[in-house]
């Protein structure tokens, strides 16, 4: 599910939405359209990523899911998806600071997380 809708519900003032693509580890072939957030909650402020991956397609929102959920079911027949969600406390800081931080994680990270659900 969206995690605009469990953040606010746990108390979570959203201040700040955007989407974008990044390339793994610079790679086109590696391609994650993701939408971010900076969530913000007493003393805590975090900045998050997050994606819909169904198969080898990494898709920012709801809808795209959908409708790419149901075509892989339709002409492949597998039905592979997943939400990901990454996050980083920012406090103060700059996001730019997060996204230093994120980003890496991601290039590490992408390439297991696409093998298995290729089922490799």
């Amino acid at each position: 599910h969206n995690p605009l809708v469990c953040f606010q519900g746990q108390g979570w003032n959203i201040t700040s939405r955007d989407s974008g693509v990044y390339l793994v580890g610079g790679n086109p072939k590696m391609k994650i359209s993701y939408s971010s957030m900076i969530a913000e909650r007493q003393q805590d402020r975090e900045f998050i990523i997050y994606w819909f991956q169904v198969n080898d397609q990494a898709l920012h929102n709801t809808p795209s899911q959908k409708l790419a959920i149901a075509l892989d079911s339709f002409f492949e027949g597998k039905g592979v998806n997943a939400f990901v969600r990454v996050s980083v406390p920012v406090g103060n800081g700059a996001v730019e600071e997060g996204k230093k931080r994120i980003f890496p994680f991601i290039d590490a990270f992408y390439p297991i997380l696409l093998r298995h659900v290729k089922g490799k």
